[in-house]
């Protein structure tokens, strides 16, 4: 009994109130602002008043945009136009139409078929030239589309490097032309092109440039400008492109001195590498000057002046009984040396005048000098080359603690290297006074130390000795000078 009256409602209830179909043919893709044109088509089962509502449902938004009021009879059909909504938010979207009682509630609906919405324009363009050098002129060319057709007006933003700008978009192209720096690095570029309409779609490409490394400019960098022989040239040429930065490459490198009417002086002439440590050792004989050292790449030259000093020098070593020397220097040399020799606590100097010409050497016989007997021998430490003995006696030493006979590598003033123990020296003993030129004077190293009151000395003592050997005359000549005096 209760289940009757639940009955009669389902069937005062129609089962539908109306038939509904979507009349419009969308696209598949549409851009942001485009218009959207739907109708729906209903035919009703009954007679009534109510009201038709369209919404756009986004993925990420949905908004109602038309409703209106409709008169509904039963079996006759209706064409509902709404106006063109534009596409405002990307993502997959439908149109939703329903019909509903003028009180709100949802009576009959019906959804179109998904479309897409993008914010994605298309735009090619071509650019004149992709190789440049710095200076030159580029030009870009280019259009714009969208799915739906022309894109009409819009912006388009140029960037290349430090340069950005903007020009419009007209009728959907544009062209543009612009002029490199001429301090423009050197290398690949990235050219970028962007255009955005008013709806917010927008596309951007790229395209590379490569800019040529032109060399602009030659630069020196020295450790110093004056050398003695044996010192070290470090050298860096820089070369630099249009933008300062580094050009690995080979670069001539000459350092010689110019002759009006022979042929120049070279020192060295070769390729280095630039903006890389080059190392160049001057010879032990390299004259004293002032050189020009040139760098040359294509057309580019520097020059700088490199001067080489007056540098005299001598070396000794002991041969035996024999000092010899040697002018290792680069002019000739005209100075005064001496060499101590020292025999049980005595000591004797030996000073000689040394004139010699480049690469000359000469001897000092010590059997000359001094008598016989075992000496220590000091050479001054200046004056120490790369060997000091050679075919020494076997009790010959070098240093002051060396056990045997070896030629001794002894740098310049490392102390005891310039000494030689054990000098066998055979001669006629040497007694007396020696002379300026070349004797021996022996003592405690007074007159060395005193240049002054040496040759004072000498002086009293030259004249004592011609005293000794004409003291009767002088005896003679004192008596008479003494008688005329006690006559007055």
């Amino acid at each position: 009994m209760k289940l009757l009256p639940l009955f009669l409602v389902f069937i005062l209830i129609p089962v539908s109130y109306a038939s509904m179909e979507v009349v419009s043919q969308l696209e598949n893709e549409y851009n942001l602002g485009e218009e959207i044109s739907f109708s729906v088509k209903i035919i009703p089962d009954v007679t009534d008043n109510a009201l038709v509502k369209l919404t756009l449902k986004c993925t990420n938004k949905e908004v109602p945009y038309y409703i209106a009021p409709i008169e509904l009879e039963d079996g006759k059909e209706v064409v509902v136009e709404a106006l063109p909504i534009k596409a405002f938010s990307e993502g997959l979207c439908t149109i939703r139409a329903n019909i509903e009682s003028l009180e709100g509630s949802s009576l009959e609906g019906v959804s179109s078929d998904e479309f897409s919405v993008s914010d994605k324009l298309e735009i090619s363009f071509t650019v004149d030239k992709t190789d440049v050098l710095p200076g030159d002129k580029i030009k870009v060319e280019g259009s714009a589309s969208k799915k739906g057709g022309s894109v009409g007006d819009g912006n388009v933003v140029i960037t290349f490097g430090n340069l950005v700008d903007q020009m419009e978009l007209k009728r959907d192209k544009f062209s543009y032309e612009f002029e490199l720096e001429e301090d423009v690095k050197s290398g690949e570029h990235t050219l970028t092109v962007e255009v955005s309409d008013t709806h917010g779609n927008s596309d951007t490409g790229s395209s590379v440039v490569n800019v040529e490394a032109i060399p602009s400019k030659l630069d020196f960098e020295l450790n110093k400008n004056e050398f003695k022989p044996e010192d070290i040239l470090k050298l860096k040429v820089n070369l630099l492109d249009q933008a300062d930065d580094a050009i690995f490459d080979d670069v001539d490198v000459k350092l010689f001195k110019k002759k009006l009417f022979t042929d120049d002086v070279v020192i060295f002439d070769k390729e280095i590498e630039a903006n890389k440590e080059f190392e160049f050792t001057f010879d032990a004989g390299a004259l004293p000057d002032t050189y020009i050292l040139k760098a040359v790449f294509d057309e580019l030259e520097k020059e700088v002046e490199v001067s080489v000093l007056e540098y005299p020098k001598i070396e000794m070593r002991v041969e035996g009984n024999i000092v010899v020397i040697k002018n290792v220097g680069n002019v000739k040399y005209n100075d005064e040396t001496t060499i101590v020799l020292d025999k049980r606590n005595k000591t004797y100097f030996i000073n000689k005048k040394v004139k010699l010409g480049i690469g000359d050497e000469t001897a000092i016989d010590l059997s000359k000098e001094v008598g016989s007997g075992s000496y220590t021998v000091t050479l001054p430490e200046d004056s120490v080359g790369e060997e000091v003995v050679e075919n020494v006696a076997d009790e010959g030493v070098v240093g002051n603690d060396v056990d045997e006979v070896t030629k001794k590598k002894a740098p310049a003033g490392k102390e005891g290297t310039n000494v030689v123990k054990n000098v066998k020296i055979e001669s006629e003993d040497k007694k007396g006074i020696g002379w300026i030129t070349g004797g021996v004077i022996a003592g405690a190293g007074l007159l060395l130390s005193r240049p002054k009151f040496g040759g004072f000395l000498m002086v009293m003592i030259i004249l004592a000795v011609i005293g000794y050997y004409n003291r009767k005359k002088i005896g003679k000549l004192i008596e008479k000078i003494r008688k005329k005096r006690e006559n007055m």
